[in-house]
């Protein structure tokens, strides 16, 4: 009976059909996959994210499985999420919403998406003064006109180049924050050519007052000068001759002239040395005037000690 029995067991084992093989790309899936979703309920979304970004590109290979496929996704932008990485999260929504047929969970999608660029991606506001310009967000899409919008923009620094229908060019380096809107302003019109009128000749009414004014001063302090000594002479002369007087009335006559003389040579010598000093002060406004690009008119009479002179407003 023992034999028999083994070869009907053995018959029967040759006659079942085979088990059917497991598909390997689904046991990597569904293995991993329960891994993933065990790491984030756990809090590791760093883990989480490791294992559903690998089973992701596994998952687009299987037919039929396109909405197994979104939620993955879905899961991936959450891991970004609570990993404080907003532009990526964005990214992983968006592509989770291609295959999304729960309108609930694309709603709920999108409203996460809205304020997630609202708080962490820029926008670039170009504003330009030439009708026709090109507009440019170098590496960033196509080109644009002057008052376009580049938006959901990471933060960092970004190049805007225009240009404008006289081809003339501009190009700002600008750095766009989190949320925040940057504008820029480029300079694309068509520069005037414009022919500079000629100079007009400098005004040298003080210049040629103040050099008038300082040859008076001068020429005056000489003859007061020459005064002063011809007061002198006379002052010698009269002593000259109140050393020979013989009498009294003489005597009195010559002391007096010396006097006299020598009064007047300390008057003259006085106005001689005050007009000598304004002269000089007066001849280096003139130098200063005829040396400035425009000299100021305005000129204004001065009481100088001995006489009246030249001043101007320096």
């Amino acid at each position: 009976m023992t034999v028999r029995r083994w070869a009907l067991l053995l018959c029967l084992a040759g006659t079942t059909p085979p088990a059917r093989a497991a598909d390997p790309t689904q046991t990597v899936v569904r293995t991993k996959g329960a891994q993933a979703a065990a790491a984030f309920k756990a809090g590791d979304f760093e883990q989480a994210l490791t294992l559903y970004r690998a089973v992701e590109p596994l998952m687009a290979t299987l037919k039929g499985r396109e909405t197994e496929l979104a939620t993955l996704r879905f899961n991936i932008a959450r891991c970004y999420d609570e990993l404080k990485r907003p532009v990526e999260a964005v990214a992983a929504y968006r592509r989770a919403l291609e295959g999304l047929e729960d309108a609930a969970l694309r709603a709920r999608i999108e409203a996460r998406v809205a304020t997630l660029e609202a708080e962490s991606l820029g926008t670039i506001e170009v504003r330009c003064d030439a009708p026709g310009a090109v507009v440019l967000l170098l590496g960033h899409g196509p080109a644009g006109d002057c008052g376009d919008r580049f938006e959901r923009l990471p933060p960092g620094p970004y190049t805007v180049e225009g240009r404008g229908v006289t081809g003339r060019l501009d190009q700002r380096v600008v750095r766009v924050g989190p949320g925040e809107v940057v504008t820029v302003r480029l300079e694309l019109a068509a520069v005037v050519e414009t022919t500079p009128s000629p100079q007009a000749a400098p005004d040298r009414t003080l210049a040629i007052a103040l050099t008038a004014g300082a040859g008076a001063l001068l020429v005056g302090g000489v003859t007061f000068n020459l005064l002063a000594r011809g007061a002198v002479d006379d002052g010698d002369t009269a002593y000259a001759r109140y050393r020979a007087a013989t009498d009294a009335a003489a005597e009195a006559a010559a002391r007096q002239d010396a006097m006299d003389a020598d009064d007047r040579a300390g008057r003259d010598a006085v106005i001689s040395y005050a007009l000598f000093g304004t002269g000089v002060a007066v001849a280096a406004g003139a130098v200063w005037a005829w040396l400035a690009d425009d000299a100021p008119s305005a000129v204004t009479p001065a009481v100088v000690p001995g006489g009246v002179g030249l001043g101007g407003r320096f």
